[in-house]
């Protein structure tokens, strides 16, 4: 077992490392119809958590463009209903398990796989202190990002700008300025919003390539502006914590149910005292990004209504928002003019619409660059998350609930869906910083690093977590069922253990149902050899070693 489990992180490395050359691309590119299996398991790799036989078919049946239009046509998924019916003991936990079954079965495949991408920008994690004891919050938070995936970006900048889980998570919430105490405004939130959700450090060209003046980037804002930001953010509290008396109770925590369900509202101020500001709220003129005025004397709404437009509206956004999705979804390396042709249609949707994100996701997955892979370009391609490959074996294989785990919920303790970061480094809302799992400019030392390629995921896969990684795929397969106690699952493989008698009929079977009938020859033939030297008798064995081999193969673990 070692042995193999060596030559799969070497060879991992390696098809990392080989993946540079000079970038080709094609403008003009016509979209192919897909042909055959392989083309349309590589276009739902990057638009589902899995490619099912029905997707495949689909797919075959109605091309890219006429998959893409269903898709989106489809009602949302949410998950804060199925967490409801969890009851009265409802922990993060559950909440892992809710997102694993969504993930896992709903038919809105693109709308969730557009949703994690945003969640990986617009990042919340329940590992924050405030956090960690609101699971339904945090859930509702997850179901804003699915309900706005295909809506407009300002839309979705406001609705999670005054979510409690957002005020809490970058202290937005209770920010103020209090002259009698000294306190300032909190600068958290003002500062993220503008680097990491909206227009970055610096600024870009329409392609994403950074603006220079005298050789050096130009900066998009000062301190100066994020001050003035954290000000026209002040005054923001739980909805209905003011109860008309101007003491807004829940300030100083002394409301006794919260509404974390609720957007925050403006704590309103009728009869300071010597305790409080005269007004939660920042009234003074303030000059944020852009040297854009807001007037003195507005309100904590029209300030932060303002402020918003005023940060939608940065030629930033378009870019700083394509290049991060088209890593998220395609690939790690887009070309400048990929990164330009998304980020036009975030400016323009075709009809004169600004932040239409259900025709930025079109046009990711649609371009023909994405199309076309590593056909025009050797860099072409991503690390796939390691939460992915449960997800796609769970959906390829109809993962049910195990029926130990069905009769005797308390048989268990279910390590990899309540904790699923200990085996795939990492968890839905679950980050270890607002910087998200991993950056997007993060670049794996070595060949990559050399040939200024970037490698996002490459900063949790290390070679410890592949080995973890690989191990825990091996302990769940290697008797020929999950262990119930890591995953509640069992994957439904009637259809394998059938073919278990012939190993090449069984690794092909596999191949087609995990790679599309793309694997490459000679690890086919090797993988055939090592099953043909287990006893036939041992079936299971023969089917999970199968999977095992595969999943973790190469060709599995960098999306191409």
């Amino acid at each position: 077992m070692n042995r193999w489990l060596l030559i799969a992180v070497v060879l991992v490395q390696s098809a990392a490392a080989q993946s540079g050359g000079d970038l080709i691309f094609r403008t003009g590119f016509e979209p192919p119809a897909p042909d055959g299996r392989a083309e349309a398991g590589a276009f739902l790799w990057r638009v589902t958590y899995g490619p099912t036989q029905a997707d495949i078919d689909a797919v075959e049946e109605l091309g890219f463009e006429g998959w893409v239009d269903q898709q989106q046509a489809m009602p949302p998924t949410y998950h804060l209903p199925q967490l409801d019916d969890f009851g009265v003991e409802i922990g993060q936990g559950e909440r892992q398990r809710v997102w694993f079954n969504v993930a896992q079965d709903a038919h809105d495949q693109f709308r969730q796989r557009a949703a994690f991408a945003l969640s990986q920008i617009l990042v919340v994690s329940d590992l924050n202190g405030d956090l960690e004891g609101q699971p339904m919050a945090v859930t509702q938070y997850y179901d804003l990002l699915v309900e706005h995936a295909f809506g407009n970006y300002r839309d979705l900048l406001e609705s999670v700008t005054l979510t409690p889980v957002m005020g809490h998570y970058l202290s937005m919430f209770g920010s103020t300025r209090d002259t009698v105490t000294g306190i300032e405004p909190d600068e958290n939130y003002a500062r993220e919003i503008m680097q990491l959700f909206s227009i970055g450090l610096v600024e870009l060209n329409i392609d994403g390539t950074p603006r220079l003046s005298g050789g050096n980037p130009i900066p998009t804002y000062e301190q100066r502006h994020i001050v003035a930001l954290a000000e026209a953010f002040t005054g923001w509290t739980f909805a209905g914590a003011d109860q008309g008396d101007g003491d807004c109770e829940p300030w100083e925590w002394r409301w006794p149910e919260p509404n974390w369900l609720q957007p925050m509202a403006p704590c309103l101020v009728t009869n300071p005292n010597q305790n409080q500001p005269d007004n939660y709220h920042v009234t003074s003129a303030k000059t944020i990004v852009g040297d854009v005025v807001l007037p003195a004397g507005q309100t904590a709404e029209q300030d932060m209504q303002m402020a918003l437009n005023t940060l939608f509206s940065h030629p930033n956004v378009g870019p700083f928002l394509a290049y991060r999705l088209i890593q998220r979804l395609v690939t790690s390396n887009p070309s400048p003019a990929y990164v330009a042709r998304v980020a036009s249609v975030f400016n323009n949707n075709g009809s004169g619409v600004r932040g239409d994100l259900g025709a930025v996701f079109k046009a990711i997955v649609m371009d023909g660059e994405a199309l076309a892979g590593p056909a025009n370009n050797p860099t072409f391609g991503k690390l796939r998350e390691p939460l992915f490959f449960q997800l796609q074996l769970n959906r390829v294989y109809s993962a049910r609930i195990s029926q130990e785990f069905a009769n005797n919920p308390d048989c268990c303790w279910p390590g990899a869906i309540y904790q699923p970061q200990w085996y795939y480094g990492q968890a839905a809302l679950r980050s270890p910083s607002v910087f998200n799992f991993f950056r997007p400019d993060f670049a794996q030392p070595g060949a990559i690093e050399n040939q200024r390629l970037v490698s996002p995921e490459f900063q949790i896969s290390t070679e410890t977590q592949v080995v973890q990684l690989a191990n825990f795929f091996f302990d769940t397969l290697g008797w020929g069922a999950p262990v119930p106690w890591q995953t509640q699952h069992e994957l439904q493989l009637g259809e394998l253990l059938a073919l278990a008698g012939n190993p090449s009929a069984l690794v092909e079977r596999v191949d087609r149902d995990l790679l599309f009938g793309t694997l490459n020859p000679t690890a086919r033939q090797l993988i055939i050899d090592r099953i043909s030297d287990i006893r036939p008798q041992e079936a299971d064995r023969r089917v999970a070693e199968t999977i095992y081999y595969i999943i973790t193969s190469p060709q599995s673990v960098v999306q191409r």
